[in-house]
């Protein structure tokens, strides 16, 4: 079916419903034919400063939506600063790569497998094609993973104060961030580069504030959101300070954007002057996410069941993505979570596409919704 044939029946199917179709399907490839006109219209982004997504970090639908995010919102709006949940030392090589598209640069990073690869690639190709002084800048909050040893690796002369800590760095390629051995590591260049702050300012030369940032970030390695909020947060309004940044799209766990958890960035942010009444968030539901059974919005949240319920009241299966104000979800918790909730199908099994498309028909009424399909993780 044509794609844009295929859109304009999901947005006939969606009228009857308060949820609108947010993206189509494009045959039976990962690719989206998304809905700019009615996400200008849900979220009004010229009447923020700050956008939060709520992600489950999957790695099919997440990455193709990101893309049309990310460029309506710069192309249509001129919001060109983008924060991820991501340390410092990956937010430089990804905004090294979004100017060079030297790949080295970013193998290895989070968000680079699986359709991530499409997502950088065409990020680049956009951000290319724009001028210099309205490219894409990406920033990261979070904790420092082993890309952290690429961005401080020299070609030049080691100063025998850091010669030891430097072989300790060379030795340690095999670690991944959440080895002990590597916290131990990086606790040791942070400590031994801050006590020889004069050695690092001449060995790195012009690159020494971002160095500074690097040994001083110290958000906590763990894949605990909670305890990471605070030093996200401190991170978050050094950049928006230092860059001078007015607008922003933020992408992260739900943990870190959800309006339930009290710490949560979004929550933070709109106790600032500036920001009072001038933050949005989404939050996100997927089915087939990670695997082809399965839905997780932010763990615990829900009851399996819940989510079954809402899941099937406001996707419209016809759609790639469905999204609705949260005021008129129908379940007290969820209405609370965010500003506009996203119901998305995340891994695409074809033939179950083709059978949800055919069995799908339009009541002038009502929209009639397919049997039950699929197994809820608990």
């Amino acid at each position: 079916m044509n794609p844009f044939i295929n859109l304009i029946i999901c947005l006939l199917l969606s009228g009857s419903l308060s949820a609108q179709c947010a993206a189509s399907y494009i045959g039976t490839s990962n690719r989206m034919v998304y809905n700019e006109s009615v996400m200008d219209s849900l979220i009004s982004p010229q009447h923020y400063k700050a956008i939060f997504y709520g992600e489950t970090h999957n790695v099919h639908f997440e990455p193709e939506w990101k893309l049309h995010l990310i460029k309506h919102l710069h192309a249509r709006h001129g919001i060109k600063h983008v924060f991820m949940e991501v340390g410092i030392a990956a937010a430089y090589l990804f905004n090294q790569y979004l100017n060079t598209g030297d790949t080295s640069l970013i193998h290895g990073l989070v968000y680079t497998d699986h359709h991530y690869k499409d997502f950088w690639k065409d990020l680049h190709t956009y951000n290319i094609s724009v001028p210099a002084d309205q490219r894409l800048v990406i920033h990261g909050v979070d904790f420092e993973r082993t890309e952290v040893l690429k961005v401080l690796a020299v070609t030049t002369p080691v100063p025998p104060s850091l010669q030891e800590v430097f072989k300790r760095m060379d030795a340690a390629h095999t670690l991944n961030a959440f080895d002990p051995e590597f916290e131990q590591l990086l606790c040791l260049i942070q400590s031994e580069f801050r006590a020889k702050e004069n050695d690092v300012k001449v060995l790195y030369g012009e690159r020494y504030p971002l160095i500074s940032r690097i040994i001083r970030n110290d958000c906590p390695i763990t894949q605990r959101a909670i305890p990471r909020n605070k030093v996200m947060y401190r991170h978050l309004k050094e950049a928006l300070k230092d860059s001078s940044i007015h607008t922003f799209i933020g992408f992260f766990g739900q943990a870190h954007t959800t309006y339930n958890t009290s710490s949560s960035l979004p929550n933070s942010l709109k106790k600032e002057n500036d920001y009072k009444g001038k933050v949005f968030t989404f939050m996100s539901v997927y089915k087939d996410v990670y695997s082809p059974n399965g839905i997780i919005p932010y763990a615990g949240l829900f009851r399996t069941e819940v989510l079954e319920s809402l899941y099937n009241k406001y996707m419209n299966p016809a759609c790639r993505a469905t999204v609705i104000p949260a005021r008129q979800i129908a379940n007290k918790k969820l209405r609370k979570s965010a500003d506009l909730i996203l119901f998305a199908k995340d891994y695409l099994n074809s033939g179950q596409l083709s059978s949800q498309i055919a069995n799908f028909s339009i009541n002038s009424t009502a929209l009639e919704m397919p049997p039950k399909l699929f197994k809820f993780f608990p």
